[in-house]
């Protein structure tokens, strides 16, 4: 949905986590805030400080982060991983800077947080 020079530029600034091997990763509930964290192996439980719902979780393929472009505060209070967890996360700003620049990715950026939020129970 991006074109070369974006993705260039996103694979520039992403980290992959943990950096050691079966290193332990230390995410702060902000951190999935400030970052769309993409899971590519293990498990995520994310809990949350809703009434609606207490956890949800995210599997191999799934991104923590488009639920800031439908929700203006972080609903996260903290989050467990597998011990074989592997994400590799960017850092929303950059993110941001290509919503609006284009326009598909935009939009299935947008329907991915309207999932998650309605997952959430926040309608």
């Amino acid at each position: 949905m991006l074109d070369e020079q974006a993705k260039g530029s996103l694979l520039e600034e992403a980290e992959f986590l943990p950096t050691e091997f079966e290193g332990e990763l230390r995410m702060e509930p902000d951190d999935l805030w400030n970052y769309w964290n993409f899971i590519i192996a293990g498990k995520a439980t994310v809990f949350t400080k809703l009434k609606t719902v207490s956890s949800i979780e995210f599997k191999v393929g799934d991104c923590i982060g488009p639920l800031r472009l439908v929700v203006s505060e972080n609903p996260y209070q903290g989050v467990e991983w597998t011990k074989d967890i592997q994400i590799v996360r960017i850092p929303y700003s950059l993110i941001h800077g290509y919503l609006s620049s284009f326009r598909k990715f935009d939009n299935e950026a947008t329907l991915r947080g309207r999932a998650e939020r309605w997952s959430l129970g926040i309608v």
